[in-house]
């Protein structure tokens, strides 16, 4: 009876102390200092590349100065609607039609020279044969000057290259009078006009470098820009863009990549400077209020994987890569490795698993060893594991650290016009 009495009183110690244990654990876990934690997550993030580049008409006519002919006038003014067939410019007639007269004239002179050649080589090769046929062999009188055969033949072929250059310049000229009127070629609207050099007596002068008249099309716009090369080796056609103006600071627009040059070029950048680097068009939607010439704001997807990222906060340390994780009950800091990131998450690397507590807004006198509780825990789990929860629904922007490259989340909404 005894020994039955012993071992239940050993029984109810045994409880008790497992009892008080608990009790003692539950105590000292709630006695942790309470901190926001969150199990790392599966996010999409974008890594861009930002960009700014000009509206331009997709189809458009430039008419360029013809060098040394003077323009009688230009019929049309900037913001002018004009149709296929008008007039945009007209150059100076009389000069032109002078210029058809001399060639016309150059190449009359080069067949009488042509045909004074041809005489000149019957006659030299009459006299030949006179001389060989002569018994004994003597000069003829008559053919006293008469040049060589051999040097008018040569004389001839020059008289066919003159009247063959001749015909060339003829046809220039002809060419230059039937665009004394220069036609639009398309239906649009006027975008930049030159202004009429007074000095000149009233006349502008065909001058090198810009256009006289730009007319482009305004029912497809596109934007124009120049890459870095570095950025231009990774964007490709079809990728989304995101285009904003600032005329229109509340609205975005989803754009393509619609051609990326083979070669490097230079040319004059938005501000006036010369830009070398990979010519890109992108392609614009229809019916925005975007006009040609506006600058516009780019930023351009280049790939948007999904992977396991922590909230922004979350990081510490002198080059923020670190971060907070409870490890039963404590405080540890630990050192990751980065990647992609935006303002708002980023991507681990190494370092992190997906059922791992990181502390979202570590307080900053938090110490390692430091007992902790999760505050958010008994909600956290409530999903049943603490798996890893795939977010990749979500929109976010990645950033390698290039400059030109980085994230911007989707939170502005997209003008589908």
């Amino acid at each position: 009876m005894n020994k039955r009495l012993l071992s239940a009183y050993l029984v109810l110690a045994a409880t008790a102390a497992g009892m008080v244990y608990v009790a003692v654990a539950n105590s000292r876990q709630a006695e942790g200092r309470p901190v926001e934690a969150a199990h790392p997550e599966r996010r999409r993030i974008e890594e861009v590349v930002y960009a700014s580049g000009r509206v331009t008409p997709r189809r458009q006519q430039q008419v360029m100065p013809q060098p040394g002919l003077a323009v009688e006038s230009i019929p049309v003014q900037q913001g002018q609607t004009v149709k296929k067939g008008d007039v945009l410019v007209r150059y100076a007639r009389a000069e032109l039609e002078a210029q058809v007269r001399q060639a016309e004239l150059a190449l009359e002179r080069a067949r009488l020279e042509r045909e004074r050649a041809q005489r000149q080589l019957q006659r030299a090769r009459q006299c030949a044969r006179q001389e060989r046929a002569a018994v004994p062999a003597r000069p003829d009188p008559a053919c006293a000057g008469v040049i060589p055969e051999e040097e008018a033949e040569i004389q001839l072929e020059l008289a066919d290259l003159s009247i063959e250059q001749a015909r060339l310049q003829l046809e220039q000229a002809q060419n230059a009078l039937s665009r004394a009127e220069v036609r639009s070629n398309l239906d649009g609207v006027v975008l930049q006009v030159m202004a009429p050099d007074e000095a000149n007596g009233g006349s502008l002068q065909s001058m090198a470098g810009g256009p006289l008249v730009t007319v482009g099309a305004l029912d497809e716009l596109v934007v124009e820009l120049v890459l870095p090369e570095l950025d231009g080796v990774r964007v490709r056609p079809g990728q989304k863009v995101r285009i904003r103006s600032d005329a229109f600071p509340d609205r975005s627009w989803e754009g393509k990549v619609e051609e990326v040059g083979e070669l490097v070029v230079t040319r004059n950048g938005l501000a006036g400077q010369q830009e070398t680097g990979v010519p890109v068009t992108v392609a614009l939607p229809k019916g925005t209020p975007l006009k040609p010439g506006y600058t516009v704001n780019l930023e351009i997807v280049v790939r948007a994987p999904t992977v396991l990222a922590v909230p922004a906060a979350a990081l510490v340390g002198d080059d923020g890569s670190e971060v907070w994780v409870v490890e039963d009950g404590r405080a540890v800091r630990r050192r990751v490795e980065l990647g992609l990131s935006d303002a708002e998450w980023t991507e681990i690397r190494q370092g992190l698993e997906a059922e791992d507590w990181v502390i979202t807004d570590p307080p900053a006198d938090l110490r390692p060893g430091q007992a902790v509780r999760v505050a958010s825990e008994e909600s956290a789990s409530g999903d049943g594991t603490g798996n890893e929860r795939d977010t990749s629904e979500g929109t976010g922007n990645g950033n390698t650290g290039d400059g030109n490259t980085g994230q911007k989340g989707s939170d502005n909404q997209i003008d589908a016009s």
